[in-house]
């Protein structure tokens, strides 16, 4: 049985100097162009691309004005934030926020030339915008390779059993699907039964073109005081795949222990069967 300890994890506090600056404040009826501000309604987003299809994304880029006329915001790539291959995707220059309305909308389509399931990112920015400022934050798109999962499939009342004992015997957990996506499975069960640190996670299994991959579980406890974390990753070269003809038994692979907590790194599994 692995011996585990809580690790305290230390708060660092720093004390910087700090001035005092004035943003600029866009008024929602100004006629002031210096004052009109063009943004992206978002930070970043996902492009999924279903395998030898197609894929779309629409991110709405907003006034904070309205206008009786129809205004043009302009658009370009960041080559040097964006790794995704051009072959990849295809979007407009410039979008139309038109009359009367805070919104347009930028559509970028996607295309499986090459795509994996390892994301790629594509950075965008706002250049121009007509009788208007643009924002200069950016937006970041990670583009990826989904294979379709039947909305039944590894869905309801299984039994768990872990091979290393992270999640314990014959444990029923009942799997829905990820409600941020519909690709994922989630489950919640005890990680590390018997070791006085035990506790109910949320585990998430992705199903990613065919292989499982477990999102990282991590509880913040280590086998050595001050040392580094217990936790489980994915396997990497030896995640374990699945069959969508079968949907009785599901072995898991996944690497226990990669920051040598405990010991050493070593595969493991669980294997989820249907009840």
């Amino acid at each position: 049985m692995k011996k585990i300890v809580i690790l305290f994890i230390g708060a660092l506090f720093m004390f910087t100097s700090c001035e005092e600056t004035e943003s600029p404040i866009y008024d929602s009826n100004t006629t002031d162009s210096s004052q009109i501000l063009a943004y992206f309604s978002r930070t970043s987003a996902d492009l999924g691309i279903l395998v030898d299809q197609t894929g779309q994304l629409i991110v709405p880029i907003g006034s904070s004005t309205l206008s009786g006329q129809d205004r043009t915001v302009t658009i370009s790539v960041v080559a040097d934030a964006s790794t995704a291959d051009p072959v990849t995707y295809s979007l407009p220059s410039s979008v139309t926020i038109p009359a009367n309305s805070y919104f347009g909308d930028l559509v970028i389509d996607g295309f499986d030339n090459g795509v994996e399931t390892t994301p790629e990112t594509l950075t965008l920015k706002l250049d121009s915008f007509d009788n208007g400022v643009v924002s200069t934050q950016q937006l970041e798109i990670s583009i990826f390779q989904v294979c379709p999962i039947p909305a039944t499939y590894l869905v309801g009342n299984y039994l768990l059993t872990d091979s290393d004992g992270n999640f314990g015997v014959d444990v029923p957990v009942n799997l829905s699907i990820d409600p941020d996506d519909d690709t994922a499975r989630i489950f919640t069960a005890e990680f590390l039964p018997g070791t006085g640190v035990a506790r109910d996670v949320d585990v998430v299994l992705n199903l990613k073109c065919f292989l499982y991959i477990i999102d990282d579980v991590d509880i913040n406890v280590t086998c050595q005081q001050g040392g580094p974390g217990f936790i489980i990753t994915e396997a990497g070269a030896n995640n374990s795949a699945y069959d969508l003809a079968d949907d009785t038994v599901h072995t898991v692979n996944y690497t226990s222990d990669p920051l040598g907590s405990c010991g050493a790194a070593s595969t493991q599994n669980f294997t989820l069967t249907k009840q």
